[in-house]
């Protein structure tokens, strides 16, 4: 039997675990002569003579006389000689190689497959043109074909996206280092020692390295070869730190091209070229006419790569006048900005890039954007050794650098017993340990494996790399915990990206070592329509991407009796195997990872345990696999997708479970990847023994922490749980500390009894609201309202967007009493963010809030 790997879940991403021919010339110089069938080689004449054809076996032809004579053509596979001092190289033989030319003569042409020739020094040669990528000639002769070319390094055709392209003057794959400073590029032709110094416009090889112009590492850096590949319709020029305020006019009526932005395909577009001599936060400004419709795209290519090479970001300002984007902390070099017209929607536009005001700095701990860059506080690159913003910001402990889709792997080794507890993945809980942040980076969409062997018992969390400001576990993506000494994770489509892998002990008893290899491998390169990625890397998402246009992807029918095939109870060790035929399945429900086409058929299972539910196949056609909780009787079979896993794409294929599923009904959707793939599975399924966590829909605290179902952190990301996730009706941002006031309104009848734990509440079931605000630094945030009705106000830390509002440390719970109005101020507020709920005292005393929030910073003792 196939051994079992494990699977971990979540909503629209997953994770799962397992268990174990170069240019030619001759080099005769003397008089030399031979006969027989072996071929003729002719002497060198004095005066100019014309060498003969070599003889059938490929012998060489002789040098050709001072005054310029013409070599002749070599044997059947024989080698054509060199001309004379202005002389031309002959042809080669039918797969012979051309000669090369005089001191002043031009390279001879090739044979029927042979390859041309060597210029001479001055002449016409052929190493000035451009090298082509996929031809399988060596267009410029000097000796190095199509991907081997330093011409090509940086060419889609040989460059997988996050491979570091050795002289292109970029970090190509993330880990801070540049072409030949990194060990990737240490065999590299661009990186070895050359002698003498390389004129970059020329068409000369000055230092002899076989390397012409922009081929020779030496010029990088030269302007005419950073633009070889990308021509700019308007220049910005180099933008300052701070004070710069650049605009251009950009008409893409007209434009020549579409590029790969995230407008959609068939439109045209222009291109912008700026510098930054040092890292900044830039500001664009965009504004377009009337009638037209525009997207702008932000990149990064470098020397030989087209325009829309390395994407940073893109804004879609779609049809409307204006739009306005920062973007933080951009490195020094050269970037493309484009702007790409909807399909028969250009226009004139205009793009205003700005670096903030030079005479009113960024103060760092007023809530406030004092030099106008779009940027507050510690979002500010300015602010970023500030005080106030050091442990704020996302500071990874390592960088792998990019993962490069079915490339190698990248090592690292961690030990959690050293390190501090700095970061809170939901599987924490809360309880301590210490734990490491590594970075990565994916170029494009992908699945992250982990393999990985430990001392103790971990917890590995995915983590979207946060804007500045902001700490590593802001975004959360899934977190799984690990109890074996060696196994593998692997996290399912995770969209291009920066990303932080956080290795927390899941206790400071269970800390350890932890040796990681993480790799990424490909999915398949196909738009799917409903998991909110875009997977084919073209710009557009889902139903915005032409290849899903027409699909249906409407509302499900219920998932009723008559829809599904019951498999009955699992318990701990039951196991069926059933055949499934989707060639005469239905397409109601559509599956988050397939094309949404195929044919589907539904199993019903019923966990009465906490199980790894195990997956075992044998597929007849191509197939998908999606795990759906039954919630509600009339849920749709799909309502509740839990994970949907394509084995085609996964490393360890289909031998895997799904680990810490809850008790309940659950569907299992056997999908066709797409239409025409149907056929039959022979699928096994098993109830597999875990350890006992919190079964978060049965009122008992199972792990005895003492939280009980969704209150435990470890059922945020649940199905039953994620309807208590914070959603706040208000947002006030960052309060200025200079006791401005923000008003906000507050209607809480008919809002919904979401927070069930204002503890100065005089009863339960009074409906509430929520407002977020930030402090950017130690204050004192006053608090006015005047009310309809009668009301408590209860203020929590703001712990992440998984949990409930009311799930962090309570601050402050104050009673109105049903006065009209009245404040209160929140002393010595620490710098971070706060849930307020704006609860009714009891049912029936619900109605409109209106509240000014203003903040000061608290005076230091």
């Amino acid at each position: 039997m196939q051994r079992l790997f494990r699977l971990v879940l979540l909503p629209a991403y997953a994770s799962l675990v397992i268990g174990f021919g170069a240019c030619g010339r001759s080099d005769l110089f003397s008089e030399r002569h031979s006969s027989g069938s072996g071929g003729n080689i002719s002497v060198v004449g004095s005066g100019g003579s014309v060498v003969g054809r070599g003889g059938a076996g490929g012998s060489v032809d002789g040098r050709g006389g001072t005054a310029g004579s013409v070599v002749g053509r070599g044997g059947t596979t024989g080698t054509a000689g060199r001309g004379g001092t202005t002389g031309a190289a002959g042809r080669g033989g039918t797969t012979g190689t051309a000669g090369r030319g005089g001191t002043t003569g031009a390279a001879g042409r090739g044979g029927t497959t042979g390859t041309a020739g060597r210029g001479g020094t001055g002449g016409d040669a052929c190493a000035t043109r451009p090298e082509i990528c996929n031809n399988g000639v060596d267009d410029n002769c000097n000796n190095l074909a199509d991907c081997t070319d330093p011409g090509c390094f940086g060419d889609p055709r040989c460059a997988p996206l996050g491979q570091e392209i050795c002289n292109n003057n970029l970090d190509d794959d993330a880990d801070t280092r540049i072409d030949c400073a990194d060990p990737d590029c240490m065999n590299s032709i661009s990186c070895r020692p050359t002698m003498g110094m390389e004129t970059c416009d020329n068409g000369i090889d000055d230092n002899r390295n076989s390397l012409v112009d922009c081929a020779d590492p030496q010029c990088t850096m030269f302007p005419g070869c950073l633009a070889l590949a990308c021509t700019a319709d308007a220049d910005f020029g180099t933008i300052a730190t701070h004070g710069a305020n650049v605009s251009r006019a950009m008409n893409t009526t007209g434009g020549g091209k579409g590029y790969a932005t995230c407008a959609p395909s068939g439109g045209v577009g222009r291109v912008g070229r700026f510098q930054l001599d040092a890292t900044a936060d830039v500001r664009l400004d965009f504004k377009q006419g009337s009638n037209s419709a525009h997207a702008i795209g932000l990149f990064r290519a470098g020397a030989s790569q087209s325009c829309d090479r390395n994407p940073v970001d893109c804004v879609n300002a779609m049809d409307n006048p204006t739009a306005s984007k920062t973007f933080p902390a951009l490195a020094p070099g050269v970037y493309w900005i484009i702007v790409e017209a909807y399909p028969n929607l250009p226009g004139t536009t205009t793009l205003t890039l700005s670096t903030g005001s030079v005479v009113t700095p960024e103060i760092c701990a007023n809530g406030r954007d004092d030099d106008g860059n779009g940027l507050v506080d510690c979002q500010d690159a300015a602010c970023s050794n500030h005080a106030s913003c050091i442990g704020t910001q996302c500071v990874p402990d390592l960088n792998v650098g990019t993962l490069v889709v079915n490339g190698p792997a990248r090592s690292a080794t961690v030990d959690t017993r050293t390190a501090t507890d700095d970061y809170q993945p939901t599987c924490a809980a809360g309880v301590a340990g210490g734990d490491i942040a590594i970075e990565f980076t994916l170029a494009e969409t992908a699945g992250l494996e982990v393999e990985f062997q430990q001392t103790g018992r971990s917890i590995f969390s995915v983590f979207r790399m946060p804007p500045p400001g902001l700490a590593c576990d802001a975004d959360q993506v899934r977190c799984s915990y690990q109890d074996d000494a060696r196994n593998a994770v692997a996290f399912l489509t995770l969209a291009p990206g920066r990303y932080v892998f956080i290795v927390k002990a899941q206790s400071t008893a269970l800390s350890g070592t932890v040796n990681l290899r993480m790799s990424a491998f490909g999915l398949r390169d196909v738009e799917i329509c409903g998991n909110s990625i875009d997977d084919d890397s073209d710009g557009l998402t889902d139903c915005d991407d032409p290849e899903c246009f027409g699909l249906a992807i409407c509302p499900a029918p219920s998932c009723s009796n008559s829809k599904f095939q019951d498999l009955g109870n699992f318990s701990w060790g039951t196991r069926q195997t059933t055949i499934v035929d989707t060639r005469d399945g239905v397409t109601l429900w559509p599956t988050s990872c397939s094309r949404g086409t195929g044919k589907e058929k539904v199993l019903r299972v019923n966990l009465l345990q906490p199980m790894s539910l195990g997956f075992d196949c044998m597929d007849g056609g191509s197939h998908v696999f999606a795990v759906s909780r039954q919630v509600q009787p009339l849920d749709a079979c799909n309502a509740n997708q839990l994970v949907c896993v394509d084995p085609s794409v996964l490393p360890f294929g289909c031998g895997y479970s799904l680990p810490n599923l809850q008790p309940g009904q659950y569907n299992v959707i056997v999908q066709a990847f797409q239409a025409g793939s149907e056929g039959l599975v022979t699928l096994t399924l098993s109830g597999i023994q875990e350890i006992l966590r919190e079964i978060c829909d049965n009122g008992i605290d199972d792990d005895k922490d003492g939280a009980t179902d969704c209150v435990d952190r470890k059922c945020v990301t649940e199905t039953t749980c994620r309807k208590f996730a914070c959603r706040p009706e208000q947002m006030a941002g960052i309060l200025p500390l200079d006791g401005s006031l923000v008003s906000l309104v507050v209607q809480t009848a008919a809002a919904g009894d979401d927070q069930m734990r204002t503890s100065c509440a005089s009863a339960s079931g009074g409906q509430d609201g929520v407002v977020d605000f930030q402090v950017p630094a130690t204050a004192d945030v006053s608090m006015q309202w005047a009310q309809v009705g009668d009301h408590a106000f209860a203020l929590y830390d703001d712990d992440g967007m998984l949990l409930a509002c009311d799930a962090g440390t309570l601050r402050a719970c104050v009673a109105s009493s049903g006065a009209a109005t009245g404040t209160h101020v929140f002393s010595a507020l620490p710098p971070g963010r706060y849930h307020l709920v704006v609860d009714a005292d009891r049912p029936g005393k619900e109605g409109g809030v209106v509240l000014q929030l203003s903040a000061v910073a608290t005076p230091m003792p």
